[in-house]
């Protein structure tokens, strides 16, 4: 978040962070394809051993990339040529010092209506992603045990569809301040997209999903929820930038720490009511119902406008 504060080559938040969004949406294309092999052909031990060498790669490079990347500007050396001397002088660019750290009035900003309706909106849109990513691969193996060699397909494509709607969601939100929209109408018509598309295709995916006949609709509907909730790159999740440009990167952690709360207990409730009612439909009907009233509390109090606090 405070790189997206200082980055000179992207032209919005959206773009930026989009970038994190399709990471996250490639990795889980690639393992879930890859994984569905290994599964099928190899077992489980295959693809935990595969997963752990990627993170453990994956990490080892980035170390070697922030090392060497924090030598390069630590000490920056720049020639500067004279046009009538044939010497050129060495000059050392010492980084500025950082200024003191501000003090975060928590208390003020956890009272603004602003704040606690995105607080809501991104434990919905959180609420759905962790119960998505961690129930839609049972849901098609329960309802549609004939197709289980299509695996692939449903633990690929709606992430696929997620880095669509991730880009989509973020050149839409470009436009519009292009265009002079204000920022606040930007945010809530992210947001009213986000909420509202990915609940609409939910509830259409368990209504159409029943009987477990028709394979192909009930897909679809899974690919164009996730793709609409994909969009939450330009809205709930750039929003702490436009509310505290100062101190965004604390506001997005936090608002990430709320997030995390339906990934611990949202979905063991999801679990508790699979089992004592093997109801995917209200299941999904849950998940929209939040998604509805985080919406209509974002719509009513939440801004895209910068807040002024006293310290």
């Amino acid at each position: 978040m405070e790189l997206q504060l200082h980055s000179p080559s992207l032209h919005s938040v959206a773009d930026m962070i989009l970038v994190g969004i399709c990471g996250l949406a490639f990795d889980v294309v690639v393992f879930g394809f890859l994984g569905s092999f290994l599964l099928f052909h190899h077992g489980w031990q295959s693809l935990f051993v595969v997963v752990s060498v990627a993170g453990l790669a994956w990490a080892l490079l980035l170390r070697t990339v922030s090392v060497r990347s924090r030598s390069r500007h630590k000490t920056h050396y720049k020639l500067s040529a004279n046009s009538h001397m044939t010497e050129r002088t060495l000059r050392l660019e010492v980084p500025p010092t950082p200024g003191p750290c501000t003090r975060i009035p928590w208390k003020k900003l956890l009272q603004q209506p602003p704040v606690l309706a995105l607080f809501l909106a991104h434990f919905s849109h959180c609420f759905l992603f962790h119960n998505a990513i961690s129930w839609l691969p049972t849901y098609f193996h329960d309802t549609f045990p004939d197709r289980i060699n299509s695996a692939w397909q449903y633990n690929v494509l709606p992430w696929a569809s997620m880095a669509v709607g991730s880009v989509l969601g973020g050149w839409l939100a470009e436009w519009m301040i292009t265009q002079n929209v204000d920022m606040t109408v930007v945010r809530k018509t992210t947001t009213t997209i986000c909420l509202g598309g990915g609940s609409l295709f939910l509830l259409l995916m368990g209504v159409v999903g029943r009987g477990g006949q028709r394979f192909s609709p009930t897909l679809l509907c899974a690919i164009l929820s996730f793709g609409f909730d994909g969009v939450s790159v330009a809205a709930t999740v750039s929003n702490p930038i436009d509310l505290t440009p100062s101190s965004a990167g604390a506001l997005f952690g936090a608002m990430n720490s709320i997030g995390t709360l339906p990934g611990i207990f949202g979905v063991s409730l999801t679990g508790y009511i699979l089992q004592a009612t093997s109801n995917w439909v209200l299941v999904f009907s849950i998940m929209a119902g939040f998604n509805l009233v985080a919406g209509l509390t974002f719509l009513a109090f939440g801004s895209g406008k910068q807040l002024h606090l006293d310290s």
